[in-house]
């Protein structure tokens, strides 16, 4: 079972497991962000999508936070999304912060 998350996430890591034989880790974590980034996006681009209309609502996206709590922001001129970091370590299978974040 999922360690003691957040219900939307324990489902996911249970679905996650059970489907790949493993637990979720944080390429699993990025895909799931990753995918759902694009498919919001896809749905405010509408039915006549275009690479405009797609870049358009990339764009519109504006601060967007994943159900794990990681934060992005998106704009007409600023396409990184990221504007700090942590790096984190796991520690008896738990993500521990090693130290503070770091903005750029």
């Amino acid at each position: 079972d999922a360690p003691d998350l957040d219900p939307a996430i324990a489902d996911w890591w249970d679905r996650y497991d059970t489907r790949f034989g493993e637990p979720p880790d944080s390429f699993a974590m990025e895909g799931y962000r990753s995918a759902d980034m694009l498919v919001r996006a896809l749905e405010n681009a509408g039915r006549e999508l275009s690479v405009d209309s797609l870049i358009t609502a990339l764009q519109g996206l504006g601060d967007y936070t994943d159900m794990f709590g990681y934060e992005l922001h998106f704009g007409p001129r600023d396409h990184s999304g990221v504007h700090q970091s942590v790096l984190s370590t796991v520690v008896n299978g738990r993500w521990q912060k090693s130290g503070e974040t770091v903005s750029y």
